[in-house]
């Protein structure tokens, strides 16, 4: 029996893994939708000898109510692990068995106003501190801010502890993140100051400070929960009246593309020469590549309107100067 599987591939699923690893390579969210496939063949078909095409079609009709591109991460992660069973046990189910799930509408982002970041802040400072978490206000507006200002995902926003924080340079590690990387995130000035007081009411209320400590405190100094913390921001969306209280609404992920597209805007006002700028923003928000980083921008007529804007100044500008130079010829 696996210490990490449990499902009746157990010992097949851990030398997957093991193969996995030796690439040099975490494989941290392909092994995590694998261990996701091994709790549904524990409970689902615990004596299954293989994954035939019958099991593995049951295991996708399970996650059919996702959006196609969650649909198609588990999938990608179930199709390695067939290839690589399929070298013992021909009756392994292929790609080919399956018909491709359909193509995901194009999804638009919520992108909030700063009024609408203001309710959020606002919400987060109105709750009310437990006996068991006085710093429930002022470790809600962190996170906010730190997902606000610096683009982090809300896991490298949660996962946080207090050595990352340097208070000298005003920059924040983000370690071994997705895509395995690291990197160094300076924070704004306001935000700064923002992370300075929260250690500041953190040790006058005598909670821990030590390096290997969380750096958004809980009760009983356990590191947060990344679903525990995504739902508070949730009901804070809802109490703000941002979101509905059925149904979609904004997310808490849109608030990195808010990040993002605010940049962009900035830039533009600012006259900055954004495509000379984009590979910066990239590397800032941990992106493999461009191409996810203009992902976040496309189609978002925030954007769209900020570059027409700059078109029609740059217009301007160069149908005075030949003005100028017919009126001097």
């Amino acid at each position: 029996m696996s210490g990490t599987f449990f499902g009746p591939l157990a010992p097949q699923f851990e030398e997957f893994a093991t193969l996995m690893r030796s690439t040099g390579t975490p494989h941290v969210t392909l092994l995590a939708n694998v261990r996701r496939l091994d709790r549904f063949l524990a409970s689902t078909f615990p004596d299954a000898t293989g994954l035939t095409k019958n099991v593995v079609a049951s295991w996708f009709a399970s996650f059919a109510q996702l959006l196609p591109a969650s649909q198609k991460r588990y999938r990608s992660a179930t199709f390695q692990v067939c290839k690589f069973l399929r070298r013992r046990d021909p009756r392994t189910a292929v790609r080919e068995d399956f018909e491709p799930v359909r193509r995901a509408p194009v999804f638009k982002p919520h992108i909030f106003s700063e009024q609408e970041i203001c309710l959020l802040l606002e919400a987060a400072r109105r709750l009310r501190p437990l006996t068991s978490d006085p710093m429930r206000p002022r470790s809600m507006e962190l996170v906010l801010v730190l997902l606000y200002t610096a683009g982090l995902r809300i896991s490298e926003a949660v996962r946080l502890k207090v050595r990352d924080y340097d208070g000298h340079l005003g920059t924040v590690t983000i370690r071994e993140t997705k895509f395995a990387k690291t990197r160094l995130v300076p924070l704004s000035p306001s935000t700064k100051h923002i992370v300075d007081t929260y250690f500041e009411e953190r040790r006058r209320v005598g909670l821990s400070c030590k390096p290997e400590d969380p750096l958004r405190c809980c009760p009983s100094n356990h590191p947060p929960s990344v679903g525990t913390v995504q739902a508070g921001l949730a009901r804070l969306m809802r109490d703000s009246g941002l979101k509905p209280l059925r149904g979609r609404g904004p997310r808490v992920h849109d608030l990195r593309h808010t990040f993002a597209v605010h940049r962009v805007q900035q830039w533009y006002r600012d006259g900055e020469d954004v495509q000379a700028l984009l590979p910066h923003l990239a590397t800032f928000m941990g992106h493999r590549g461009l191409e996810s980083t203009q992902r976040y921008l496309s189609l978002t007529p925030a954007v769209l309107h900020a570059a027409s804007d700059r078109f029609e100044q740059l217009s301007r500008s160069s149908q005075a100067v030949e003005e100028t130079m017919e009126v001097g010829s």
